[in-house]
C-alpha cells in the first residue's frame, strides 16, 4: 500500500470505523457501501479509492487488527516485563479477531483456533524476549493458510 497524507488517513479510518459500528449492528453480509457512505458523509467514489469492494475493506480490518495487537504487545512490553501483562494483550487480541472471524464467517476448526493460539503465545513470548521478532504479516498468513 503507497504512503497516505494524514487527510486520507483520516478519511480511510472514518470508513474503517464506519465498519465496526455497522458490524456491531449486523452482519457483514448485509453491510453495503451505500451504508458505510451515509455514516461517514464521503460519496461511493471516494470508498473506492481506498477499498476494491467490503470484502477488501474486512481484509484491512484484519490487518488493522493484527498491527495493532503487535504494537500492543511491543507497549505491554516497553512497560512491563509481566508475561501476565503480555498475556492478557495477547489473548485481548485474539478476542477481537475470534469476533471479527465470527462476523464474516471464517469458519474455524478447533485445531485452527488451537494453532492460532498457540502461534500468537509463541509469538508474544518472542516480542518478550525481542519485540522486533513479532511479524504480524507472518502471522496473517498463518492463519489464512
Amino acid at each position: 500500500m503507497k504512503k497516505l497524507s494524514e487527510t486520507a488517513k483520516k478519511t480511510r479510518k472514518c470508513f474503517l470505523d464506519a465498519f465496526w459500528s455497522l458490524i456491531s449492528e449486523k452482519p457483514i453480509s448485509k453491510i453495503a457501501v451505500n451504508e458505510l457512505t451515509r455514516r461517514t458523509t464521503y460519496n461511493r467514489g471516494t470508498f473506492y479509492e481506498y477499498f476494491l469492494d467490503i470484502d477488501d475493506l474486512v481484509a484491512n480490518a484484519e490487518s488493522e487488527l493484527l498491527d495493532e495487537l503487535k504494537q500492543t504487545i511491543q507497549q505491554v512490553m516497553s512497560e512491563t516485563d509481566s508475561l501476565s501483562s503480555l498475556f492478557q494483550a495477547v489473548f485481548a487480541a485474539m478476542f477481537g479477531l475470534l469476533q471479527l472471524w465470527n462476523e464474516i464467517g471464517k469458519d474455524l476448526s478447533t485445531e485452527e483456533i488451537s494453532s492460532l493460539m498457540q502461534n500468537l503465545v509463541l509469538r508474544g513470548l518472542m516480542a518478550y524476549i525481542t519485540p522486533d521478532s513479532f511479524d504480524s504479516k507472518n502471522l496473517s498468513t498463518s492463519i489464512s493458510e
